[in-house]
């Protein structure tokens, strides 16, 4: 498998980049690309990219990570279109919105209006107030895989109704505040987005080897699973305890 990923040194503040990593040991002879800020995207011009990856960073990071991106808006949007598969964590999936306006006091001054246009690749507007950050533990489903993440954001999405979530979220928060609040983050053909941040894939073994089966392949025989799994039931079951608080 080739995967590419976008912007190491910024887009992993939370541990993201181990979404590659176990992917890497998971199905033999993959091949990383590392793509910097001052480089140009690999999977615009090259058809031999299975997975493109980006991850979470700050949110002066977004502001460089859309600039860089801007002048391939349309370039995206095409291979998009023509199903390139991605994975995007975190903020991340705020660069391919359509904007992000602050709704709370503060805002950048580096962008010196309470608006950011994004890449707008997909016409969803994302409300950010960075006084009030919320976090939370989550569990969700995809097509009756349970999953268990982790969420610490200041934005929330005002969704329209022909974005289909990745995830639909069973407790905790998801990606709207109004609405069907169990929507959680972007599946369109290939592309699949999520707020959940970190080592959401080490965090969900059944998920991963769906996911690289999606993109076309097969988890290697000597990937130790059981002990993946066994950790992912033991936080499922946690999670999944109605005593415990998600929201913090």
């Amino acid at each position: 498998m080739n995967i590419e990923y976008l912007f190491p040194e910024i887009s992993g503040i939370f541990g993201d980049y181990a979404n590659v990593k176990i992917i890497e040991k998971s199905v033999p002879n993959t091949n990383i690309y590392y793509t910097n800020l001052n480089d140009t995207p690999k999977f615009i011009f090259d058809d031999d990219i299975d997975l493109v990856y980006m991850g979470s960073m700050t949110e002066r990071s977004q502001l460089i990570v859309i600039e860089r991106l801007r002048k391939y808006a349309d370039e995206i949007s095409n291979k998009i279109e023509a199903g390139q598969n991605f994975f995007v964590t975190g903020n991340a999936v705020d660069v391919f919105c359509k904007k992000i306006v602050d709704v709370g006091d503060f805002q950048l001054d580096e962008i010196g209006s309470p608006q950011v246009d994004c890449l707008g690749i997909f016409p969803i507007e994302i409300k950010r107030d960075m006084i009030n950050r919320w976090s939370s533990l989550w569990v969700g489903d995809y097509n009756g895989i349970k999953l268990t993440g982790l969420k610490s954001q200041f934005t929330t999405a005002d969704y329209v109704e022909d974005i289909m979530p990745l995830f639909r979220t069973i407790r905790g928060s998801g990606m709207t505040d109004s609405g069907d609040t169990t929507r959680e983050g972007i599946k369109y053909k290939g592309f699949r987005a999520t707020y959940c941040l970190g080592p959401i894939l080490i965090m969900n073994p059944i998920y991963l080897k769906t996911l690289i089966k999606e993109v076309g392949y097969e988890v290697d025989k000597t990937f130790a699973e059981d002990d993946f799994c066994e950790a992912y039931e033991l936080r499922l079951e946690e999670y999944m305890n109605p005593k415990l608080k998600m929201r913090f």
